[in-house]
């Protein structure tokens, strides 16, 4: 079987590899990151020769072992660093954020201001965080909502 070099082969572990172009892996991941789908579970699907059609979930696997090798790597291989550098800096924030014993009763209050905001003093906190889309003061301190 040989492979065109705009087709990447997937092995899924099933007796033979799939074959799907460039093109559409790379346009499905995209559209489905765009909506908010985890890397690791958006789902592909393949027709065979039978017409039988397969679908195939992207896991970390399929990322690991089909998709950052092979010569269409240069293609996969900046989309599954970005995913993984991103799922480790989470970590590290929520691993922090755990450690802080006020973390939780803020957010509590933070929950209980937007249920409450017709109040005068829930309102005030929340319009007081100094932005439209982002929490500070009181319910954060700057050091949990910097970038570094």
């Amino acid at each position: 079987m040989g492979v065109e070099d705009d087709e990447v082969l997937i092995d899924i572990g099933t007796g033979g590899p799939l074959i799907f172009t460039q093109e559409y892996l790379l346009g499905w991941v995209h559209e489905e990151l765009s909506r908010g789908k985890p890397l690791t579970d958006i789902v592909v699907s393949s027709s065979g020769i039978d017409g039988k059609l397969t679908e195939v979930r992207l896991t970390a696997e399929v990322w690991e072992h089909s998709l950052t090798r092979g010569p269409w790597s240069q293609q996969f291989v900046p989309i599954w660093q970005s995913y993984t550098t991103a799922l480790a800096s989470r970590r590290i924030t929520l691993s922090s954020l755990s450690e802080d014993e006020n973390f939780f009763p803020k957010c509590q209050n933070f929950i209980y201001d937007l249920h409450s905001f017709s109040k005068h003093r829930s309102r005030t906190r929340l319009e007081g965080t100094g932005h439209e889309y982002y929490l500070g003061k009181p319910y954060l301190e700057p050091v949990q909502v910097s970038n570094d």
